[in-house]
């Protein structure tokens, strides 16, 4: 049997548990569920393969789910293969630059941030609101994807599919609201664009915003960023006056679409494959998950939803773009980006996890596979949750930081900075011997402090003390704290190596020490929780291995660079990082510069402190510590009925 998309409907949404929590021995599955699991065990000879790119609903089936009637559930517990991505593939690490170690310069620049307009289409509006007028925004991207098309002709993509995604509510019949309006905006740019002497509005708004978006300087700037979907003899020196003579055929050739259990209208690309199809499709629920639009270069999104996976799954814009990424937009919402970005990050994370469990040829069964939580947001629908209110973290082999912190708090920033405080001050005397003259942090021209040897009781202690908040399930110190302590009983995680980062020109009396303001990072805006900020990451290269000594650092570089380019960046470092020593342990302690946190200071006593953990990989075969998921997330009940 295979499956596809097998973490939609394929998943047990039925209730398992009792009222004490207790798995009920014959419980009855969902229907699809149901019949999947009943035709499978009708065969004695049987194999069942699911395939999605969103995996999040799998991992969290409960694996002794089975009953005598339906059998085992729809766990993968002989394998899950990460299919490599290939180097020209479009994902969330480019569109999102996941992979970019520049704090400044990381803002992606094929994302355009609009705001949210409500008297377009109010957050929360019912099937019968009738938007009267398009936002400037949305009348923007009809540009963009007007250019788009134009430039890709101009580079000689002839005959080829360019698709609009117009992606703004659920309903239907507002839907097609949205479809008239379009119609109408595109016949008076058709008339303004031939009529008008190159005065009108529609013609000036293009060509205005061809010179500042899609001008040869910034096309080739964003083609620096993504070379390997570029070839080396592609037409860039595309000017206005080129692309002014072909906007009337480019305008002339779009078809406007309302994609919808409703419409007549269909995608039926392989209807124009002599010529091409340029169409701007305008649709909901229909358009998220499983349809593929050709050439996707330019998508208006305010369709929101909370779910990791059905919000990846509307994300229609991964996947292809060679010799024209350049071109492509997303207009979406600061809040949308955001949530975008966290998943992208949850998903690569999880990449790295599937391939370091191929990597030590253990199976889902006998390796735990931990997604990333979000305060906001589910992983997957709550109903397919169930299994996961109560789960288990494990740290082997991982590098765990702080990156969310309050904004309005200065009490929350005080108890972390007197934790830091009372930690340096009680290692000072006890560890200053230096056992390992050439350990990683004693390079170069660091002059950051740090201490050998330091008791995990130290370290249990700091981590009773310091606070993360509470949304967060990894970074969560008092889960930290609970599983040093329980791998200690196994004698590991005996020894750590305790780093003070000391950076910045400004030196403040600290614990007795002189010590730099700290590292500066920027921010991911977090629209929509403006009391709390998040950073993109607290580690800067090579500080998780400021504990190697010279061999070591060379083992676990050879290994970085080796992996490069061929896997998930993740499944190497969890490669190098193996290379510690399982009673080793490393905790980086960060002062940090953040704009939205400039505000607490050293003479204040609530300096911002972040941390960041590096664990080595554990011997033992039960690593995890129980930790439990917030369980009030719940989904708002709609009427389903106006669904696509």
């Amino acid at each position: 049997m295979i499956d596809d998309e097998a973490d939609q409907a394929s998943v047990n949404t039925a209730d398992i548990y009792d009222e004490n929590g207790d798995l009920i021995p014959d419980y009855d599955p969902s229907k699809i569920n149901m019949y999947i699991r009943d035709i499978y065990n009708t065969f004695e000879q049987r194999a069942y393969v699911g395939y999605t790119a969103t995996p999040f609903a799998n991992i969290f089936i409960n694996q002794y789910g089975s009953t005598n009637q339906h059998g085992e559930d729809l766990f993968p517990k002989d394998f899950i293969i990460n299919l490599p991505k290939p180097s020209n593939y479009v994902g969330p690490s480019e569109f999102f630059l996941l992979d970019s170690e520049d704090e400044v310069s990381s803002k992606p620049p094929l994302i355009k941030e609009i705001d949210y307009h409500e008297e377009f289409l109010p957050f929360k509006h019912k099937k019968d609101h009738e938007p009267c007028i398009l936002p400037t925004s949305l009348v923007e991207s009809i540009y963009a994807f007007i250019i788009a098309t134009t430039i890709r002709k101009l580079r000689g993509q002839i005959n080829v599919h360019n698709s609009m995604l117009i992606h703004t509510t659920r309903f239907k019949d507002v839907q097609k609201r949205v479809k008239d309006l379009v119609v109408e905006e595109i016949r008076e740019i058709k008339n303004d664009v031939k009529h008008s002497n190159k005065l009108g509005p529609h013609y000036l708004g293009i060509k205005s915003f061809f010179d500042s978006e899609y001008n040869s300087e910034k096309l080739a700037e964003i083609r620096g960023k993504f070379p390997n979907h570029f070839d080396s003899n592609l037409e860039n020196s595309i000017t206005w006056e080129i692309a002014e003579q072909e906007l009337n055929a480019t305008i002339n050739s779009i078809k406007i679409k309302e994609i919808n259990g409703n419409s007549k209208d269909s995608l039926e690309y392989n209807d124009y494959k002599e010529t091409g199809l340029n169409v701007i499709a305008i649709g909901g629920d229909k358009l998220s998950r499983g349809l593929t639009l050709e050439g996707l270069t330019v998508s208006y999104y305010l369709r929101a939803s909370k779910m990791y996976d059905t919000l990846m799954q509307m994300g229609r814009w991964f996947g292809y773009r060679q010799n024209y990424m350049d071109v492509c937009r997303i207009y979406t919402t600061g809040e949308i980006i955001s949530w975008f970005q966290h998943i992208a990050s949850a998903t690569e994370e999880l990449r790295g996890q599937l391939d370091y469990m191929a990597e030590i040829k253990a199976t889902p069964n006998e390796f735990l596979l931990k997604v990333l939580s979000h305060p906001d947001m589910y992983i997957t629908s709550t109903l397919k949750m169930r299994s996961a209110k109560q789960i288990k973290v494990d740290y082997s082999n991982e590098l765990i930081q702080t990156t969310v912190f309050p904004i309005n708090n200065s009490d929350f920033h005080k108890k972390n900075f007197d934790a830091v405080s009372r930690l340096v001050s009680s290692i000072q005397d006890k560890y200053t011997k230096r056992y390992t003259p050439d350990l990683r942090v004693n390079s170069g021209k660091n002059n950051h402090y740090y201490w050998e040897r330091v008791g995990y009781e130290q370290i249990v202690n700091f981590l009773e003390e310091y606070q993360t908040v509470s949304s967060a399930s990894r970074a969560n110190s008092k889960s930290l704290s609970k599983y040093i302590e329980k791998r200690a009983e196994e004698h590991e995680l005996l020894n750590w190596t305790v780093v003070l980062i000391n950076v910045g020109e400004d030196k403040t009396e600290f614990a007795h020490l002189k010590l730099g303001e700290g590292i500066r990072r920027t921010g991911i805006e977090t629209k929509g929780r403006i009391d709390f900020t998040s950073i993109k990451t607290l580690t800067s290269a090579g500080h998780e291995f400021y504990d190697y000594n010279d061999d070591q650092y060379k083992d676990a570089q050879n290994i970085l660079n080796l992996e490069k380019g061929k896997r998930n960046k993740k499944a190497a470092s969890k490669k190098a990082r193996s290379i510690r020593n399982p009673k080793n342990g490393l905790l980086i302690l960060y002062p940090l510069r953040h704009e939205p946190l400039d505000k607490y200071t050293f003479n204040q006593g609530n300096k911002p402190f972040g941390f960041a953990i590096s664990f080595p990989e554990s011997n033992s075969e039960n690593t995890e510590v129980d930790y439990v998921v917030n369980s009030s997330l719940a989904e708002d009940e709609e009427d389903w009925n106006e669904l696509d």
